[in-house]
């Protein structure tokens, strides 16, 4: 499974942005973040994500591996929510 699904190049626009931390996120940061869509293209989910490239590919992985998140079959720079129930702890 590929995780490479954003170009690792600074956007002009997201320079200046205040990240969070890893440690001050919930466990299902990004599942969270996709509230009633099924299906979120990458890019708008790091964009909203408020973390770092690098730390966004980090809890990419961590969610991926806990069975929150997975590449979509069909386009690998769209990401789905596997189960949306999850819960907003």
């Amino acid at each position: 499974m590929t995780l490479n699904v954003l170009s690792k190049t600074k956007d002009d626009t997201m320079k200046n942005q205040s990240f969070a931390k890893l440690e001050e996120i919930l466990p299902n940061h990004l599942a969270n973040l996709f509230q009633t869509a099924k299906h979120l293209d990458a890019k708008v989910l790091w964009t909203v994500s408020v973390l770092s490239i690098d730390d966004f590919y980090v809890q990419l992985a961590r969610e991926i591996s806990a069975g929150l998140l997975r590449v979509s079959a069909d386009d690998e720079s769209r990401l789905e929510l596997v189960n949306s129930d999850i819960s907003k702890e």
